[in-house]
């Protein structure tokens, strides 16, 4: 009875870090500045539902939740273009992506030196050109700036940047581009704008601060839908736009819940129980913000990596040592280092059969960092047998990803994969029943 009360305890733990866990990732959102640059020759050229539909498909494929859009320039001869096709893009994008979040920016092009000088002069010209953008901003409540570096020089566009960096301060996103070194590709950076506040491709974007949840359009939910499994069961999935929360918050919570109640009901006595919990929420938190946005959060990895030395030097399993966990840590770190390099040099060969630059990377090095921590975890035996679980299930995963990209014609051989929670998922299996698979691989 005390293990029955116990787990429902833990469950009802495990629901709420669900809630937490969703709340965390939410606060996470993908966003890139990618305009839609869309010239009037481009337009004229190209239908624009085709124009929305490739940048959709672009957006889904990269999981991309917010896009910028320019609607409106600043041009060198004074005079203000807002872009007559701006209202169709966007009916067409909320049409087309009812969950992404649009936002709207204004470009400035400005070409001559007059607007590019650092000098007395010139600077004046300078004040005059981000008074006239403030205040189309004002009226046009514009989201973002954007400015185009125009030569390789850079010097006299430093005060420019730095003006506008001043006025915009954290209430609107400043972008900056400019050409590319002809010889190697990468950006040019000129000097004088090396402040890590204003970025090169890609571009600055203001500090987030956390809020409280929100829908996938910005709205904030009633605190009775902050629980994901309450908001579908309320009927309170859709904000008043329609947009929807996705079906991972109510997973995410029924799953932790799940998982809690489960160790303590079939390992009540087990010297590592809460231990496997702490573990089981990292994860999760790891699985969901990799799956969601495509990255490895490298403090949540530290944070992970710190705990598991604690813990394998303070709550080691009774057939295991602290030199066992940390040769799992070493483990999990060579041999996905390994994988690294070899995926780098897979697309090196495929970048040069096709002829192009290959942006895709076959294997990223957030993946080294998540192998570490779950051989911290487990130890390097247990981790062995998670390798080869995570090789099995990272083949099975893109088998079916391509036969499901094959059924809708998107098929792209080239796709990149989010590799981590097959890691994850070996490791789970390894750290819950590792006593279980080691007796059947004796027979016993």
């Amino acid at each position: 009875m005390d293990n029955i009360i116990l787990a429902i305890i833990m469950a009802v733990l495990g629901f709420a870090l669900g809630i937490v866990i969703n709340w965390l990732s939410d606060n996470l959102p993908n966003e890139q500045l990618l305009p839609a640059w869309l010239p009037d020759r481009w337009t004229r050229q190209q239908p624009i539902r085709s124009q929305v539909e490739a940048l959709v498909k672009h957006l889904q494929t990269n999981q991309i939740d917010l896009v910028y859009v320019q609607t409106g320039a600043w041009q060198q001869n004074g005079q203000y273009q807002a872009w007559n096709y701006a209202s169709d893009f966007r009916a067409l994008l909320h049409d087309l992506a009812p969950d992404l979040k649009v936002l709207d920016w204004i470009t400035v092009e400005s070409h001559h030196e007059p607007y590019l000088s650092e000098n007395s002069e010139n600077s004046e010209n300078n004040e005059i050109l981000v008074n006239y953008v403030q205040r189309s901003i004002n009226e046009r409540h514009y989201d973002g700036v954007h400015l185009h570096w125009p030569s390789e020089s850079g010097e006299n566009f430093v005060p420019l940047v730095q003006a506008f960096h001043e006025l915009l301060g954290q209430d609107h996103i400043l972008s900056v581009t400019g050409p590319h070194d002809a010889t190697n590709g990468e950006p040019l950076v000129p000097t004088g704008l090396d402040d890590q506040s204003i970025r090169w491709n890609p571009p600055y974007k203001q500090q987030r601060v956390l809020t409280p949840p929100t829908y996938p359009d910005g709205s904030p939910r009633p605190k009775i839908t902050w629980s994901g499994l309450l908001a579908f069961l309320t009927g309170g999935r859709s904000s008043a736009t329609g947009s929807k929360l996705r079906w991972r918050h109510p997973v995410t919570e029924v799953v932790m819940a799940l998982l809690f109640g489960f160790i303590i009901l079939n390992w009540p006595d087990h010297e590592r129980r809460f231990v496997w919990m702490i573990y089981l929420a990292i994860l999760t938190l790891v699985t969901v913000i990799d799956l969601e946005h495509r990255i490895i959060i490298t403090p949540v990895i530290l944070v992970a990596c710190i705990l598991a030395f604690v813990f394998a030097l303070v709550v080691p399993e009774s057939d295991r040592d602290f030199v066992d966990y940390i040769a799992g840590g070493g483990l999990g770190l060579g041999l996905f280092l390994v994988m690294f390099f070899g995926g780098g040099i897979f697309s090196s060969v495929v970048a040069s059969a096709r002829g192009e630059e290959l942006n895709e990377v076959a294997f990223g090095f957030g993946d080294v960092y998540v192998a570490t921590m779950c051989g911290l975890m487990i130890g390097w035996q247990a981790f062995i047998f998670a390798a080869i679980i995570t090789v099995f299930l990272g083949a099975l995963g893109g088998i079916l990803f391509l036969i499901a990209q094959t059924l809708r014609g998107g098929y792209d051989a080239f796709t990149p994969l989010p590799y981590g929670q097959y890691i994850i998922i070996g490791t789970i299996i390894m750290m819950l029943w590792r006593s279980e698979i080691g007796e059947f691989l004796r027979g016993g």
